[in-house]
């Protein structure tokens, strides 16, 4: 099998990923108003993944609709209430919020698309070339990981700094669902919860996944969040520890640095 169908699969990794993320993007940008939906009618689809067809029903003036979706979060189960978003021109146009992928989803997606098309572009052109210039397109390689796993990581952490500064205030909410997903016979857990302010309930689910059943549904937990946008929040119990921040970091630097030197040396040689 020829090297080069790695770069023909990041391509097709890489327009995939694109046309989610515009899709996405303009349902965000035209589904301005709120309200609360149900999930029903949560069955197998054709891949056989238990929960991955669902529905959604929800009432905009007094009209009833049902969306069928398929979730990026398993966990939602029937009967459970959420939040949709809709489109006040067109209500049969919607998403969920507790359902909407993240930006740093399509980012890890186009990441490893640009890897592939990477090694499948990269690995034959170097071939044909003279070693010196093979030599240049590995250490450039380096350099581009390092780049990329440094800048990511440092993001990532300002990023984590700044909600922690802006989530100054608390209030005690609750595990509406554990959470449980079973794969190959193991379990893990992503708990959803719910918190209100001044009125206002606001569900989301858990960033992090548990070996273990750590929080059980109706437990009482500690939800800090910012007095501006209360939907911006974070769990006390599921702060990123500095370690796991410079510990990625490192690993950035540990590509960056000698790839950088290297470069550096064969360019003033």
């Amino acid at each position: 099998m020829s090297i080069k169908i790695f770069f023909y699969f990041g391509l097709f990794i890489a327009a995939v990923t694109a046309l989610g993320f515009f899709a996405n993007l303009n349902k965000i940008l035209v589904c301005t108003e709120r309200v609360e939906g149900v999930i029903r009618n949560v069955s197998k689809s054709f891949l056989g993944f238990e929960g991955s067809m669902q529905e959604v029903e929800y009432i905009v003036n007094d009209v009833g609709y049902t969306k069928k979706f398929s979730p990026n979060d398993e966990t939602l189960i029937e009967t459970e209430t959420v939040t949709v978003c809709y489109n006040p021109s067109n209500p049969q146009k919607c998403y969920i919020l507790e359902d909407k992928p993240s930006f740093l989803q399509f980012l890890a997606f186009f990441a490893g698309a640009c890897f592939f098309m990477l090694i499948g572009f990269g690995v034959p052109w170097a071939k044909e070339q003279s070693e010196e210039v093979s030599q240049l397109a590995v250490k450039t390689l380096f350099l581009i990981v390092g780049v990329a796993i440094t800048t990511v990581s440092v993001i990532y952490m300002q990023h984590e700094k700044k909600l922690y500064r802006d989530c100054t205030s608390q209030v005690e909410g609750s595990i509406t669902n554990e959470g449980r997903t079973v794969t190959n016979g193991k379990s893990s857990y992503r708990p959803r919860y719910a918190y209100t302010v001044e009125g206002n309930t606001y569900r989301d689910q858990s960033s992090t996944e548990y070996g273990i059943q750590k929080f059980v549904e109706g437990q009482r937990i500690t939800v800090k969040y910012s007095p501006d946008a209360p939907r911006r929040h974070y769990l006390p119990e599921e702060v990123t520890s500095p370690f796991t921040h410079w510990s990625l970091i490192a690993l950035g630097l540990f590509f960056l640095i000698p790839a950088a030197i290297a470069l550096i040396k064969q360019f003033f040689q």
